[in-house]
């Protein structure tokens, strides 16, 4: 469920220019412990998002840029925060209050239902524009 929602979010965020520039390729990086969690969001590999085929990789502390990040956990988040790659990275986490941390997609439940939280300050300083239809749709959205 988690590995299409992200592509959900990846289809409806416009990633400008500057933060992609001309790489054919879109690139993941998954910061995760769990193997389940992993393969599902492996099986992303190869789809294609605004014309560029997705690439997931491991993130670890000699990954380069990476346009998407998605992590697990706060501890694991932390860890991450300033490292180079994620400059620019559109960031995806489900771990309860990533997006009042300075995360920029937070996946949650909700009455049994999924939903998400944007930090849309966060997501303009990064240079991402998210669509209306998804703005519409989140459960709370942060300035």
């Amino acid at each position: 469920m988690r590995a299409a929602m992200v592509f959900n979010f990846l289809k409806f965020t416009e990633f400008m220019p500057e933060v992609i520039g001309k790489a054919p390729f879109l690139r993941m990086c998954v910061d995760v412990r769990d193997l389940r969690q992993a393969k599902a969001l492996a099986t992303l590999a190869g789809r294609k998002v605004s014309s560029r085929e997705m690439v997931i990789l491991n993130f670890s502390a000699h990954s380069t840029d990476c346009h998407v990040y998605y992590v697990d956990s706060r501890q694991r988040w932390y860890a991450a925060l300033g490292h180079p790659a994620l400059r620019n990275a559109l960031t995806i986490s489900a771990y309860p209050g990533f997006a009042r941390e300075d995360g920029m997609i937070e996946i949650a439940m909700q009455d049994d239902r999924v939903r998400f939280d944007i930090n849309l300050a966060e997501g303009r300083r990064a240079g991402f524009r998210f669509s209306p239809q998804m703005l519409r749709l989140a459960r709370q959205i942060y300035e």
